[in-house]
């Protein structure tokens, strides 16, 4: 007796008060989402005296402005009262999770941090009834006609020849179409995104970029793509003949943002403008999934440009994570810490971060008797120790002509962050320097990775590790696949629902 009565659900924000992560239109919502290891939902809780009204929301997967009532401005005396007494509108979830330390931290770092961010589309089972749509007329709507599988499509042939006769013929055969995800890589270089794309089978449409240098590096390795030698504002200026893609990559240069960075340059301006571009690129390539790979200095030090970012892809219907990723957790063997934006288009399944492939040999991981213990992080000596002599790009006589006097370091560790400079890298002898061949075999290129022109060293270090993208794509090829109901997935669609109050209550 005598205790004061609360009220408990879910958290709805104005998109409004948002700090500029979502577009500010009057009566529309986001739902608050906290998640962490220890608790997958959250609801809030709140005094009865709190509570201003009651209110009205709508819950739906349709993009604005649909359903907004036709004269719904003209239907209040001031925008004042519109904002208090209209109906409000519910699209999207802005979805935190949160992780503790365990428990051997130090109390320092035990401080619970947040891990991932999202901005969310909902999807139709979590609409309310009548206003949902369905997915595949959302993603027509946006892009047109899709095709299951991938845009491209090329012909297998298996021929029959008959064998029982002296002289083998052929009977016939059959022929299947074989599809693949369309891929364009946006500020491409050299093409480390581009060669992560190819192992994860994905086909290399087109890349662009500024540096001469590096689109003779693009060019020489994928012949079959077409590479521009163009910044992103006459890329799109450009009448190409056909730029839309279904998986589209870009990561505009990132030394303004970089946390190094201490002294402005002449080029920040053009460096920040290349941020802004999202909007334009993805109305003229309309993916269906885009990733982006920006230095963490952008999340870190600069979130008013990454709130921005996120701000032109949710503007469009795009659902967006973005997440700090660690390289050496997926093969690549340096202490290189990423943002990573992933996003999809309206429709489209919003994929996760791929899960880590190595770790520390030292953490100790629980394991089930299906789930195999992860390989340990690859090492610099797992990187350029089967390099053969001669190979190109790896000139030893070349390196030690400029002799260091640096302490030695034991090779089975991890390199430090490559940089279009190399870093404070150096070899683990200590007598020299490494040559461009060690550089991008430390950035996960492949043996067979060519490159051109004077500044090979600063085309390694500006590209993203193909390895990593390796692993990014894999993960949205599996999400497309399973949603286009090919190679054995299942057409979309969430698992469970949830029964949402239809009135909510407006707090204090």
């Amino acid at each position: 007796m005598g205790g004061e009565i609360s009220l408990r659900g879910w958290r709805l924000q104005r998109q409004d008060s948002m700090n500029g992560l979502m577009p500010e239109h009057v009566n529309e919502l986001c739902w608050i989402v906290n998640l962490s290891a220890q608790q997958t939902t959250q609801v809030d809780e709140v005094g009865l005296h709190e509570v201003k009204g009651l209110r009205i929301v709508r819950f739906t997967n349709t993009s604005y402005p649909m359903l907004v009532p036709r004269g719904d401005k003209d239907s209040f005396a001031t925008e004042a009262e519109r904002r208090q007494e209209g109906i409000l509108f519910c699209r999207s979830k802005y979805i935190r999770v949160w992780v503790t330390p365990t428990s051997t931290s130090t109390t320092s770092s035990r401080k619970r941090r947040m891990e991932e961010q999202a901005i969310q589309f909902l999807a139709p089972h979590e609409a309310d009834a009548g206003y949902a749509v369905d997915t595949s007329t959302l993603r027509f709507r946006w892009r047109g006609e899709t095709q299951p599988g991938g845009s491209y499509a090329t012909q297998k042939i298996s021929p029959l020849v008959d064998l029982s006769t002296n002289t083998p013929t052929i009977l016939g055969g059959t022929s299947k179409i074989i599809r693949q995800y369309t891929f364009g890589d946006g500020f491409c270089g050299a093409g480390g995104v581009s060669r992560g794309a190819l192992q994860a089978g994905l086909r290399l449409n087109w890349g662009f970029d500024h540096s001469i240098s590096a689109m003779d590096s693009f060019r020489l390795n994928f012949e079959t793509a077409i590479g521009y030698t163009s910044d992103v504002a006459d890329f799109l200026a450009s009448s190409h003949t056909e730029i839309m893609v279904d998986i589209l990559h870009f990561s505009p240069p990132c030394q303004t943002f970089s946390p190094a960075k201490t002294v402005a340059a002449a080029m920040d301006e053009d460096n920040e403008a290349c941020i802004f571009c999202t909007r334009e690129l993805l109305e003229a390539t309309k993916p269906r999934v885009v990733t982006m790979e920006e230095t963490a200095g952008l999340q870190q030090r600069h979130e008013e440009f990454l709130f921005a970012t996120i701000h032109s892809f949710v503007e469009l219907g795009y659902s967006v994570r973005w997440k700090l990723l660690n390289c050496r957790d997926y093969g690549v063997p340096q202490s290189r810490q990423r943002l990573v934006i992933l996003a999809s288009g309206p429709g489209e399944p919003l994929p996760p971060f791929p899960k880590p492939t190595h770790t520390s040999p030292n953490t100790q991981i629980n394991t089930t008797i299906t789930t195999a213990l992860l390989p340990p992080f690859r090492t610099i000596h797992d990187a350029i120790s089967k390099i053969p002599p001669h190979h190109p790009d790896h000139d030893i006589q070349y390196a030690r002509s400029r002799p260091l006097n640096r302490p030695t370091y034991d090779p089975h560790t991890q390199a430090r962050t490559i940089t279009c400079n190399g870093g404070e890298n150096y070899h683990p002898s200590g007598t020299r320097g490494f040559t461009y061949r060690e550089l991008a075999c430390l950035q996960t290129f492949p043996l067979e990775h060519r490159f051109c022109g004077k500044s090979v060293k600063r085309q390694i270090g500006n590209a993203v590790p193909p390895m990593l993208g390796k692993a990014i794509f894999l993960v949205v090829k599996r999400a497309l696949e399973r949603v286009d109901g090919v190679n054995g997935g299942d057409y979309g669609g969430g698992d469970g629902s949830i029964d949402i109050v239809r009135e909510v209550v407006e707090i204090l």
